[in-house]
């Protein structure tokens, strides 16, 4: 649905992703994609692979691809306080980064160095 979205336009991709959703889910074809622009249709896009991904692991590489934020720390959460932080919004979380040394890095001249994230998380 994602690449429907960027070759063929929003509305073709709320489209089919609706055919879906009712077709697979929703059998009284109730739900209805209302996103008008990219950023709407992925929030509806997580939703639904939310869904039916649900504890797969699976949406970890579209928070990587997507630089969707990461969200850990609200009322009720149930991670460890140690662990409730929260990425920003456009920038990979650090903790799902593999983290290369600067051995590595002197030493190999293919290791190219990305930016460094540590400020992109809020305690």
């Amino acid at each position: 649905f994602e690449c429907i979205a960027h070759t063929q336009g929003v509305a073709a991709a709320a489209q089919e992703l609706e055919k879906w959703v009712n077709q697979y889910r929703y059998k009284d074809g109730s739900y209805k994609c209302t996103a008008t622009n990219m950023n709407d249709f992925i929030d509806a896009l997580m939703v639904q692979r939310r869904i039916e991904l649900w504890g797969e692991g699976l949406v970890f590489f579209d928070y990587k691809r997507l630089n969707l934020p990461v969200i850990r720390k609200y009322a009720g959460s149930n991670y460890a306080s140690t662990m409730q932080l929260n990425s920003y919004a456009g920038y990979v979380a650090p903790w799902m980064n593999y983290i290369i040394s600067e051995y590595e890095r002197n030493h190999n001249p293919a290791v190219v160095i990305g930016p460094n994230t540590s400020g992109a998380i809020t305690p």
